[in-house]
C-alpha cells in the first residue's frame, strides 16, 4: 500500500513541510474512516502548543 509523502513541487525542489499527498485509496468510501482518524492525529498534532520563541 502506498502511504502518504510530503508534497514535492519539482523533482529537484526539497519536499514541503506543509503539505502531504494523500494516496488515492484513502480516498475511496471504504477507507473514509481510516483517513478521519489519520487527519485527527495531524490536527491534534498541530493544535498543541510549540517551543517558545527564542530573544535573540
Amino acid at each position: 500500500m502506498s502511504r502518504a509523502r510530503p508534497l514535492q513541487y519539482e523533482p529537484s525542489s526539497p519536499p514541503s513541510k506543509q503539505y502531504v499527498l494523500v494516496p488515492d485509496a484513502l480516498l475511496n468510501d471504504s477507507e473514509r474512516e481510516r483517513l478521519g482518524v489519520w487527519l485527527a492525529h495531524a490536527i491534534r498534532y498541530v493544535s498543541q502548543p510549540g517551543k517558545p520563541k527564542r530573544k535573540r
